[in-house]
């Protein structure tokens, strides 16, 4: 497929010297002509979108194709982008718009319900690979038995403050972005994510690795 159907495939050597760029000067420099900066941007947040999309769908061939769906519409829309929000934020929204989409035609309760959870292989991915690279195995050991006992505490909050808490710990959205994702007020969000601290917190004040 062409580049009208696709995103451009990453071009290693030619994107290489845009990796120090900015998400906003790849942007400025795609809409100028250069595409190699949408090239570096899927490459900056594909995992990270994939990952979105997996949470949501809990199927790995729907993820992956919901994800690219939503570099492909990102990546016809570009020109269009105001810059008012960043790039991920843009991204993310379309993807999670997309996942929800996606759910919504499916109507199959597995699914409707895996927007509200937090699995365990997504906490393990983000607190292990930060230690990976140090080939430790007893502190990756530690970092998954972590993982799974906030994946534990997450599974017993409510779905609005579980939700939240991902969104802004994990997905690093802030709270404007969430109000706006979810039909929430800033003060709802700031009010769900305080009340999810606190009972994770509490839920977790035993725990021992």
């Amino acid at each position: 497929m062409d580049r009208e159907t696709k995103p451009p495939s990453v071009d290693t050597k030619d994107s290489n010297s845009l990796e120090s760029y900015t998400d906003l000067e790849l942007v400025k420099k795609f809409k100028k002509g250069n595409e190699n900066g949408f090239d570096v941007l899927v490459k900056r947040y594909q995992t990270r979108i994939y990952t979105l999309a997996y949470r949501m769908v809990h199927n790995q061939e729907d993820a992956w194709e919901l994800s690219q769906e939503a570099f492909v519409r990102a990546y016809k829309s570009l020109r269009k982008f105001k810059e008012k929000s960043s790039f991920y934020t843009w991204i993310y929204r379309i993807c999670f718009n997309q996942c929800l989409t996606f759910l919504n035609k499916s109507k199959k309760d597995k699914n409707v319900s895996s927007l509200d959870t937090m699995t365990e292989d997504r906490l393990i991915f983000e607190t292990v690979t930060q230690k990976a690279e140090k080939n430790e195995p007893d502190m990756i050991k530690k970092q998954q038995q972590i993982s799974m006992a906030i994946s534990n505490a997450l599974g017993q909050l409510p779905v609005r403050q579980k939700l939240i808490f991902i969104m802004r710990q994990y997905d690093q959205l802030d709270n404007d972005e969430i109000a706006k994702m979810l039909h929430l007020s800033t003060g709802g969000v700031k009010s769900n994510y305080h009340h999810a601290i606190k009972k994770l917190q509490l839920l977790l004040k035993d725990w021992k690795a």
